[in-house]
């Protein structure tokens, strides 16, 4: 067993963590005595005993089993299995697009809607967090096939964080999406966020380029 030893008192050290337990860690990250703290039980008056460059060597560790540098893709995790992304309606790509804004508050509920579950907070960050690169990667790579409709930086790095826009930029920009492709029409969404995302970025490809094309003869009509 890994531990620290503190005033002969051992305190197991965690080589993982449940995601219920992760999220709030991740708000005390940057503070290694509350992170030692937090994750390992360690009394307040026991943390002040510590040797400093202890207490950075815990910290750095914890940070190393918060967000792992080598995992693996699993496609089934506690028996809930992943989604093919391919087939996501558009609307669960909205959400997602929302949802990745704060990412580690909402990770509970990605993971829920990525293995299509409700009890995500019972899994263990090691296994999912393959997941989260996964899902990155897969986003930014259609954002790069569909790049005449979104305005994403060029850039050919792996995706490991995601660095969200300004708040509620992204709200609006899918709501903007959704009307055009609803025609304007509010009773059209739900029929609109139910269609398959690939389908629906094709049709706003096909009609963006129909547009461009119209507008370009009528310039030439005008000379």
């Amino acid at each position: 067993m890994n531990a620290l030893v503190i005033d002969n008192i051992e305190y197991e050290f965690p080589t993982d963590f449940k995601v219920k337990e992760w999220l709030p860690l991740t708000k005390v990250r940057n503070n290694p005595n509350m992170l030692i703290k937090l994750a390992l039980n360690v009394p307040q008056d026991k943390i002040e005993l510590m040797p400093e460059g202890t207490k950075s060597l815990m910290h750095q560790l914890l940070l190393s089993v918060m967000y792992p540098t080598y995992v693996k893709l699993n496609h089934v995790v506690n028996d809930c299995e992943l989604s093919d992304l391919s087939k996501i309606t558009l609307g669960e790509f909205i959400d997602l697009e929302v949802m990745i804004e704060n990412l580690e508050t909402n990770l509970p509920n990605i993971l829920n809607l990525l293995y299509d579950t409700t009890k995500s907070e019972e899994m263990n960050i090691s296994e999912v967090y393959g997941s989260i690169q996964y899902y990155l990667n897969w986003r930014k790579s259609l954002f790069t096939n569909y790049k005449n409709l979104f305005d994403t930086p060029n850039d050919d790095e792996e995706v490991v964080e995601y660095k969200p826009n300004k708040p509620h930029y992204t709200a609006r920009v899918w709501l903007d999406i959704v009307m055009t492709l609803a025609d304007g029409k509010f009773l059209n969404m739900d029929a609109v966020t139910d269609k398959p995302l690939i389908q629906s970025l094709n049709w706003l490809a096909w009609n963006k380029d129909k547009r461009i094309q119209e507008a370009e003869q009528l310039r030439k009509q005008l000379q």
